[in-house]
């Protein structure tokens, strides 16, 4: 929706096929996001969505919070009902920190960025790993364990 006109409509199903997302899946995920601001929705033959407002002024965070209200959390690591200074987990000095680098990260990039950074057709989907089925063993009989690699 970045890359075209301000006032250019896009139709859930055209942005489901280029995100290979389930048009019902989307569907729940634009509402979310027309309900926090960050789309207008518009129902007929000319309809869709598009940006509510320019791809520069939309921050990553504007985007994820409806969904995961990062801007709000700040819940321990290791899941304890009370970590803070005075009663910190072992991890608890990281964990804020790196809370804050990401919070730091999706409040400073937008829209336009990352619109910037795509290919056409979108961002190139990396294909998984080649995952090795199995690992050289050596001959139960032997009576060793796994081989090291």
């Amino acid at each position: 929706m970045a890359a075209k006109g301000p006032n250019e409509w896009t139709l859930n199903r055209e942005i489901a096929s280029d995100l290979t997302l389930p048009p019902q899946f989307l569907t729940k995920i634009l509402r979310t996001l027309t309900g926090a601001g960050i789309l207008l929705s518009q129902r007929g033959k000319a309809g869709g969505f598009r940006l509510a407002r320019t791809a520069n002024a939309i921050t990553l965070l504007d985007v994820v919070d409806p969904f995961d209200h990062m801007s709000e959390r700040r819940s321990c690591l290791l899941g304890q009902s009370v970590c803070n200074h005075e009663a910190a987990c072992p991890v608890h000095a990281e964990w804020i920190e790196s809370q804050d680098t990401m919070l730091r990260i999706l409040e400073t990039r937008t829209i336009a960025d990352i619109s910037a950074a795509a290919r056409p057709g979108g961002f190139p989907r990396r294909q998984p790993p080649h995952i090795r089925t199995s690992s050289p063993r050596r001959s139960a009989a032997s009576g060793a364990g796994p081989a090291r690699t």
